[in-house]
């Protein structure tokens, strides 16, 4: 692997657009107090957007895509982000869309492109809810949260960017074996460990209990205005009785447990996790922007690294890694961001862009300091395919722990480690020089405070790394 400068790292379709008149039939799909106001448009046209007696006119010019390479389908470049060019209040934007995504920031307004048509109809996305237009957009005021106030983190005592393995809106998901866009957010934990709780008021209208509906054992709440948050894959065992249908929840109400239940049994193997989905009605909403000011209101750190999760691309191809997704609470002043690669290179940049030489499965570490010494670390996958056989790296995996907060020195931490094809492992906990054999779950003890990086290798000669991040005696604030 070699770092090389800047360079275009997709292909990119630029699609013209001729100016209508302003239309507002059907435009607005979504308009609830203390939510987002959503709409829809069309290249050329305009929507008039009317919040708490003030008013914008916004414009949606044209929509720019690019790619990456993925080799377990084709056609084999599919969608990775889109750029919407707007005018709001006739002030040029660039809006984009891309995995872990947050709101922009535009003209007192905080803006999200929530799908585009185009994208939508392609794979696996028939429940968005019937897009009629190109472009689909949510906005607040930028002074207000992005969804409810009260709305609360759906799992308890978890750390941001825990788990090796996290799927978010659209993002394309690693484990399926065609073009898969992820609708929701998924968060790795190890079985049967975190609570999960209701994040706002409303009726249980779905559950499992006391049997398991032999899916994913989905558990729905709803409010009184038709926003519904879906639960998916808790094991029966650990869904508390009282979670039945027409039971009213408050926020925080307790409703179990995270699990590994698909297909009616415990059959995540290679990535149990909580999925979580939010609808209104019949439209699924982007998760990601409402469970991070949630988390950012229920637990007090500081810095929210984020690495950009998976990656893909093929040998030789420009890829940038980017952290600027990161959130700073002071607005970055106090954080220097930096990669530490796997090829040794250190880098001090948000963004980094990289070429891969061979096919493999890349764990690329990313470090955030603030200005009082704190670390905060996420971890980059990437994974390179091989275009001449045009098959996916044979090799995945992500390594789980249990308790990720309120760790101390002398606390036992649980390990559960897995990889797709069974291989043997390697494991380093980051506190010593040491590698050891790993089983499919071990636990260890750190003896002073820090902030670990865990590896795992094969003993194969598969290029392959595996990373995740432990947090032991370190002060949330």
């Amino acid at each position: 692997m070699i770092r090389i400068g800047l360079v275009a790292i997709a292909f990119s379709i630029i699609i013209g657009c001729r100016q209508k008149p302003l239309d507002t039939r059907g435009n607005i799909v979504m308009n609830e107090p203390g939510w987002p106001l959503m709409f829809e448009l069309n290249q050329g046209e305009s929507q008039v957007l009317k919040i708490k007696n003030r008013s914008w006119r916004f414009r949606l010019d044209t929509i720019v895509y690019q790619f990456q390479p993925d080799f377990r389908n084709k056609p084999t470049e599919i969608y990775y982000q889109a750029f919407a060019h707007v005018s709001i209040n006739g002030n040029s934007h660039n809006i984009m869309m891309k995995p872990y995504q947050l709101p922009q920031q535009k003209e007192g307004l905080k803006v999200l492109l929530e799908m585009t048509k185009e994208w939508a109809n392609f794979g696996n996305t028939d429940t968005l809810g019937r897009m009629t237009r190109d472009a689909r957009f949510a906005v607040v005021l930028e002074e207000d949260s992005w969804g409810p106030a009260e709305l609360r983190f759906p799992i308890q005592n978890y750390r941001w960017r825990s788990s090796a393995y996290q799927n978010t809106w659209f993002s394309l998901v690693p484990t399926s074996k065609t073009v898969y866009f992820h609708k929701g957010d998924d968060f790795g934990a190890i079985p049967d460990t975190f609570e999960v709780i209701a994040p706002f008021k409303g009726k249980v209208t779905t559950s499992p209990y006391p049997h398991g509906d032999g899916k994913s054992n989905s558990l729905i709440i709803e409010n009184d205005l038709g926003f519904k948050v879906r639960f998916g894959h808790m094991n029966i065992k650990y869904i508390l009785p009282q979670i039945q249908e027409g039971l009213e929840v408050v926020p925080g109400s307790e409703l179990g447990r995270t699990g590994s239940t698909w297909n009616g049994r415990r059959s995540q193997y290679a990535d149990p996790h909580l999925h979580t989905a939010i609808y209104y009605k019949n439209m699924r909403l982007n998760t990601y922007a409402y469970w991070t000011e949630a988390y950012l209101r229920d637990y007090p750190e500081p810095v929210l690294p984020q690495a950009g999760g998976y990656y893909f691309t093929i040998p030789g191809r420009p890829l940038e890694l980017d952290g600027s997704g990161t959130i700073v609470k002071d607005n970055g002043k106090s954080a220097s961001p930096s990669w530490l690669l796997t090829n040794g290179e250190k880098i001090n940049a948000w963004k980094v862009q990289e070429a891969y030489q061979k096919p493999g499965f890349y764990a690329e570490e990313f470090i955030v300091k603030t200005d009082n010494g704190r670390i905060f670390k996420d971890i980059a996958q990437v994974r390179v395919f091989d275009p001449d056989s045009l098959s996916q790296v044979g090799f995945s995996g992500w390594i789980h722990h249990f308790p990720v907060r309120d760790i101390k020195p002398g606390d036992q931490v649980v390990f559960w480690l897995r990889d797709w094809l069974g291989k043997p492992m390697v494991v380093n906990f980051g506190d010593t020089q040491k590698w050891e054999h790993f089983a499919e779950e071990t636990s260890h003890v750190y003896t002073e405070e820090g902030v670990y990086t865990v590896t795992a290798v094969p003993t194969d000669t598969t290029s392959a790394t595996i990373k995740t991040i432990v947090y032991v005696g370190q002060p949330d604030l």
